[in-house]
């Protein structure tokens, strides 16, 4: 008996867990992952969470595939919830920068990774702004793939560095041809770790290991506690929310959740298809024109139905944060001790603006998802200094310099 199958979110056809692509049925359904668990309603499937670490403690609510060994796992997960308090009451940051490679994705690849070795694939495939691929690239190297990497134009170097360093390969293609290039690359057998073909089909897979960050706030939190909270996720393409909505929703389903925490998508104002779709009251998530924001690792034109799906279930919000807002939020964080990505601090300032406006009351922990480390992203025009820098040729010099500037 199947302990997991893909199963299409649009007309409900089920087919193999191994199955690649859109759904075979309809044709254009997305296909997620669904579990004999969650139809049988067996809770017992959580009792695996005491015996192990890391996100494959999990494994009775992960992707199992024929021919899979052992997961490909880096020890990605258990991150800290920390208190936030400084910056809102009852605010916590879930700081995954802590990952193997500084950032949630690796949680999103262990599964994915996992999944294309159960399928025997050799060679890995993916486009990314730099965290997607520096994860991609790891975890072939963990389990002996070959890997390219489409990188964005503004892919920091660092990550291209990282990227080469794990022995996959960078690609350096012109956005207008990145897409047809994955789509050759696919059609040629290569496994695409990030996006399926026809675009834009999520991995099924991954974004099953982006549940496991709601499983581990649940934990640190408590249940009673985590069933009134508020998550805000940044989101881009939208895997990551709708990842975070399913491992709550799936919990609720067990019964260990009385019911949702919000869920909040936080969004660059410039470029917002979720902030758009809420403003119309729509079915479908528009594409919008998008404007630059420092905030690269979210700044999509489209964002999943999908995300829009786990949004709206969860009674959320999608709030549009400008620069100024990203900004200051990572300002904030360093203030605390915490270097973020531009598209981490987003979650921060949504929340300190939903606080703001009301949006959100006093019934509940805030929870910010901090989704990666700021160690391989370079300080923008603008970007807030993390401190005053001096420069002298003396020590007497810096001496009477530093007294004058902390007194």
């Amino acid at each position: 008996m199947m302990s997991s199958w893909l199963q299409c979110s649009t007309c409900g056809e089920q087919v193999a867990i191994e199955s690649l692509g859109a759904c075979p049925a309809c044709r254009h359904g997305i296909l997620e992952v669904a579990y004999a668990a969650m139809r049988d309603k067996d809770a017992t499937v959580l009792d695996t969470p005491r015996q192990g670490s890391g996100i494959w403690r999990w494994q009775g609510l992960l992707p199992v595939l024929d021919g899979a060994r052992v997961p490909i796992s880096l020890a990605e997960g258990d991150t800290p919830l920390l208190p936030g308090y400084d910056l809102a009451p009852n605010l916590w940051l879930k700081y995954e920068g802590k990952n193997p490679t500084h950032s949630f994705k690796d949680r999103f690849q262990s599964v994915a990774i996992s999944a294309a070795v159960a399928l025997g694939k050799t060679r890995v495939v993916c486009a990314s702004t730099g965290n997607h691929g520096v994860a991609a690239a790891a975890y072939s190297a963990r389990a002996g793939l070959q890997c390219a990497v489409l990188t964005h134009e503004e892919a920091p170097a660092a990550h291209v560095e990282a990227i080469r360093q794990f022995g996959a390969t960078p690609v350096a293609v012109p956005a207008d041809v990145r897409n047809d290039l994955l789509r050759k690359l696919v059609d040629a057998g290569w496994y695409p770790s990030t996006t399926f073909w026809p675009m834009p089909v999520s991995n099924p897979y991954g974004v099953e290991g982006y549940k496991t960050i709601a499983f581990e706030i649940v934990e640190q939190l408590g249940k009673e506690v985590a069933a009134v909270a508020h998550i805000f996720v940044p989101v881009g393409g939208g895997d990551s929310l709708y990842g975070i909505y399913k491992g709550f929703h799936e919990l609720v389903l067990l019964g260990v959740l009385e019911r949702l925490p919000r869920v909040y998508a936080c969004q660059p104002a410039g470029a917002a298809p979720l902030v758009a779709a809420q403003a119309r009251g729509a079915d479908d998530v528009p594409h919008v024109e998008i404007d630059r924001s420092v905030a690269l690792s979210i700044r999509e034109a489209d964002t999943g139905g999908h995300a829009w799906r786990g949004l709206r279930d969860s009674a959320g919000v999608a709030v549009p944060v400008t620069d100024a807002d990203i900004m200051d939020a990572a300002a904030r964080l360093g203030g605390l001790g915490l270097s973020v990505d531009p598209a981490s601090a987003a979650s921060v300032a949504g929340a300190l603006v939903a606080v703001r406006n009301g949006t959100v009351h006093d019934d509940g922990p805030v929870v910010c998802i901090l989704t990666a480390s700021g160690a391989r992203w370079p300080q923008p025009q603008g970007w807030p200094p993390s401190g005053a820098r001096l420069a002298a040729t003396s020590a007497d010099q810096a001496y009477r310099a530093l007294v004058a500037l902390t007194g």
